[in-house]
């Protein structure tokens, strides 16, 4: 408002004047310290002047001063104060883009934050205020706003006497309780009910551990299994999209698992959990970093519903290193085994292998030695009956095993010689196979892959530049 006993007010414009005209608009009028209001007790509605009323930027905090980021600012604290019927069908194409794109978002500044290095001392309040604001943009919550909006037909919350999301939760949506945040009909109280059964009551039970051993001592790397259990859904059950009816489109439950520690005040890790089950498992590993007693907390924080945070107590012993065995049991016929290294020290790989390979050459010198004609191993035997054989009988015999020998053998075509070739080279060009051959010459190598196409699910492997494929 820019004039009149208002000016200076905000509020919203609930309806304007015909185009042209100088007629009156119906202003809903906000408290003076600029905060949405709480309910219909903090609205006043009144007939201003057009002129006297102008377009103004919403009070949000933004330390930015750029327009389009002060813009988006203001579209998400729209979107928290659930002021979606003043919006422009554009400003609402923009919202549902920004909030698709949220929770990837959120879970990168998440993790950014579970990660950071230096004192990690403030980051749990870091985290939950992250995850906190997921809750809120999913619900369309502000921070400070109570969690029983979340409930259908539910738009203000009375100030004293209400009960916790949780109540509500655990008794179904028990009339009783209804009462006590307002008057709903029937058919209300069954849409309320319908969302007592679908939001998830969860339980938290916790386990530390190390692997095959049955304390826990100092620089042990220990593990600590959490298990999240939603009660409301029966074993075999999965949970289904969030109750969100002012997201653009389905979103599913995520919980962050915090591990905290209460004596260090400072955050141990985090791990997220994104099964829909009616349990789910988390394994956190970390290094028991002292010995002594041990008070931590583990917190699950879900990023689509406000007011259903549970926490566990973590309690355990980490006991000193002398104070626990950590030897290796060794079987008795098992010491007198040698290692890999033991047994390549002593050279008994070594004899092994000159073995094999005296076996193997004199393989191949048998195999290369030509077989004796019949009428050599007749003359050997006509010897070994008590005949006798002269140097001249032996020779004529030897070469007319090689002459039978020859006409066995069929006649190769020998292969006209190239003028400088030596017979090392001709067999090296009989040695090479047939066929098409490749080079790589891209100086960064070439990827192989299963199917002549280059998706990566097809892909096999890499080449080194200068590697030639047939």
């Amino acid at each position: 408002v820019v004039s009149g006993d208002l000016k200076g007010r905000r509020g919203i414009v609930k309806s304007y004047p015909p185009p042209g005209s100088d007629g009156q608009c119906e202003v809903e009028i906000w408290p003076a310290s600029g905060i949405p209001p709480q309910g219909p007790q903090d609205v006043e509605l009144k007939m201003l002047p057009s002129k006297s009323v102008t377009a103004a930027e919403p009070r949000i905090p933004c330390p930015f001063g750029d327009a389009p980021i002060r813009r988006g600012v203001a579209v998400l604290w729209a979107h928290m104060w659930r002021l979606h019927a003043h919006m422009a069908p554009a400003v609402q194409v923009e919202l549902s883009h920004r909030l698709l794109a949220a929770p990837k978002l959120g879970r990168a500044m998440t993790s950014i934050a579970i990660h950071g290095e230096g004192d990690r001392s403030g980051y749990i309040e870091i985290v939950r205020n992250m995850i906190k604001l997921q809750q809120c943009l999913v619900q369309a919550l502000d921070f400070d706003s109570s969690p029983l909006l979340q409930l259908p037909h539910v738009k203000e919350v009375p100030k004293k006497g209400a009960p916790s999301l949780r109540e509500v939760l655990e008794s179904g949506g028990d009339e009783a309780l209804l009462k006590r945040l307002g008057k709903f009909t029937p058919d209300q109280a069954l849409d309320i009910q319908s969302f007592c059964r679908h939001a998830p009551l969860v339980e938290l039970s916790t386990v530390v551990e190390v692997f095959d051993e049955d304390a826990i001592a100092e620089g042990d790397m220990a593990t600590l299994k959490v298990t999240l259990t939603r009660s409301n859904l029966e074993e075999g059950e999965a949970v289904g999209p969030v109750h969100a009816p002012f997201y653009p489109g389905p979103k599913y439950e995520e919980w962050w698992i915090l591990v905290y520690d209460d004596q260090g005040r400072r955050m141990i890790t985090a791990d997220v959990v994104l099964g829909t089950g009616r349990s789910e498992t988390c394994n956190v590993n970390f290094m028991v970093p002292r010995h002594g007693d041990f008070r931590w907390r583990v917190i699950a924080m879900c990023d689509s519903y406000a007011g259903l945070d549970v926490e566990c107590p973590v309690n355990f012993l980490g006991r000193k290193k002398s104070e626990v065995d950590r030897s290796i049991f060794i079987h008795p016929n098992d010491k007198e085994l040698k290692s890999f290294f033991e047994e390549l020290m002593m050279g008994l790989e070594k004899g092994d292998d000159d073995d094999s390979d005296s076996e193997e050459e004199e393989d191949k010198n048998a195999a290369s030695k030509p077989m004796p004609s019949p009428a050599v191993v007749q003359a050997v035997e006509a010897e070994d009956d008590g005949g006798h054989l002269d140097n001249d009988d032996v020779k004529q015999m030897f070469k007319a095993s090689e002459d039978v020998e020859e006409e066995k053998t069929p006649a190769v075509a020998s292969k006209p010689s190239v003028e400088g070739d030596s017979d090392e080279e001709d067999e090296e060009t009989l040695a090479i196979p047939n066929g098409v051959y490749y080079q790589i010459v891209e100086a960064t190598g070439s990827f192989l892959h299963r199917e002549p196409e280059e998706g990566l699910e097809f892909r096999l492997g890499s080449v080194p530049s200068g590697t030639i494929l047939r």
